[in-house]
């Protein structure tokens, strides 16, 4: 932006009207009105869906190779800034999720921390039921110590690496903790072919 755009942003800014129109009051605490905010979200949305589609960071349009929706730098600079925004929140002691205050030092306020704590129970309700129908055993190895039993996702797209992971009991299968780490190895490497199958045969 150069001086002579900077001058005529901040007449519209100082003026109190929206800083793309020069129509309507801007909203309060921002610089443009609902109707260009509202216009301006939809365009970022298209414009999102579109890089995505063409396997493009979201953020810059930079190639990207894996199914993520940023690329490593823009990625590193989104974690920052969360980092940053959570630590000014927690110094302030407010809730780093909504914002409201919190007591006795927690990250969180009473009502996030209950609404994450169902969200967690509701999510692992799939996970428990599939270790209880494998008889709280691996079914590689066969052990049996319940607190080293996962939930592996047999399709490969887990917590960790998907919004939206399919947690129907035909695709999950109870492994411990080490052949756990083995599979999910085979999984992200170029031997997808062979978690397949070994994962074909234990069912």
């Amino acid at each position: 932006m150069n001086n002579h755009s900077r001058q005529y942003y901040l007449a519209r800014k100082n003026s109190g009207l929206c800083t793309r129109c020069w129509k309507y009051p801007a909203i309060e605490n921002r610089t443009q009105c609902n109707d260009c905010l509202e216009r301006g979200r939809v365009q970022a949305h298209l414009r999102r869906a579109q890089r995505k589609q063409n396997h493009l960071c979201s953020q810059c349009g930079k190639p990207i190779s894996d199914n993520k929706a940023r690329c490593h730098d823009c990625n590193e600079k989104y974690l920052n800034y969360r980092r940053e925004f959570a630590e000014a929140r927690k110094a302030q002691k407010l809730c780093v999720k909504c914002g409201d205050p919190v007591i006795d030092n927690h990250k969180m306020c009473v009502k996030c921390r209950d609404y994450y704590r169902k969200r967690s129970c509701i999510a692992r309700l799939p996970l428990k039921a599939a270790i209880e129908r494998d008889g709280f055993r691996c079914q590689i190895c066969g052990c049996a110590e319940v607190q080293h039993l996962h939930a592996h996702h047999i399709d490969g797209k887990g917590r960790y690496n998907s919004k939206h992971p399919n947690d129907s009991l035909d695709n999950l299968i109870t492994l411990c903790r080490r052949c756990h780490s083995s599979v999910s190895y085979l999984y992200h490497t170029e031997h997808l072919d062979v978690a397949i199958k070994l994962m074909q045969v234990f069912l």
